[in-house]
């Protein structure tokens, strides 16, 4: 008889799917019907529920109040951290964008 060259416990094309000689298989399956905090609950895990109650708060507030510059300058130092001064960059990059220029140089009159 031919041995094969992997071992006996690895399945290979032939046996994959077919229980070793003399050893049953038996798929199990369960059906918990539980709710999203029990489950949580079960696993240890913690409670989200007063955190997420402020952050619905902070998207309320900020969605009625609108954003102030104070956020924008927060939202352009998390964008650009490499940029030395970011914010100060990024706005004369905006102020040159709007004057026409390109970083700040002033616009030449076209030659008539």
């Amino acid at each position: 008889m031919k041995r094969s060259a992997l071992p006996m416990s690895l399945p290979n094309r032939y046996t994959s799917g077919f229980p070793a000689r003399g050893k049953a298989r038996m798929k199990i399956s369960f059906d918990i019907e539980c709710t999203p905090q029990e489950a949580r609950a079960f696993f240890g895990l913690p409670d989200l529920q007063p955190l997420h109650d402020v952050y619905l708060d902070r998207m309320k507030a900020t969605m009625t109040d609108g954003i102030n510059p104070a956020d924008w300058e927060k939202l352009m130092r998390t964008w650009a951290p490499g940029i030395a001064g970011s914010y100060e960059q990024w706005q004369k990059l905006f102020m040159a964008g709007l004057n026409g220029g390109a970083m700040g140089s002033p616009t030449k009159p076209p030659k008539a």
